[in-house]
Order: structure tokens, then C-alpha cells, then sequence
């Protein structure tokens, strides 16, 4: 089983948030639970040495 349980928000108004915060907030958010998912499905599938491939 895997839990994708990070995320992260601003608590202030959409016009305040810089290009890097939201940068980081989609890496985060979207990024990190793709590739999480990507590694799993290789790992079940039997192919463990292709999980945690490691990504920037």
C-alpha cells in the first residue's frame, strides 16, 4: 500500500504567492506522488531494480 499523504498550501491571497513557492507547491503536490506511484508500480511488478531511481 502505498499513502501519499504531503502536501502543502499558502494561507494568504493568490495574488501574493511568488513563482518559486508555487513552484515548489506542484513538486510537492503533483510531482512527488507520480513518481512515488511510478517506483511502486516497477517495484510490484518485480522489477526492484529500477525502483528509486532517484529524480532531481
Amino acid at each position: 500500500m502505498l499513502v501519499n499523504n504531503a502536501g502543502a498550501m499558502f494561507e494568504r491571497g493568490v495574488t501574493e504567492i511568488q513563482p518559486h513557492e508555487w513552484d515548489l507547491m506542484m513538486a510537492l503536490n503533483l510531482r512527488a506522488p507520480l513518481f512515488l506511484a511510478q517506483d511502486l508500480a516497477v517495484f510490484l511488478a518485480g522489477d526492484r531494480s529500477r525502483s528509486s531511481r532517484g529524480r532531481p
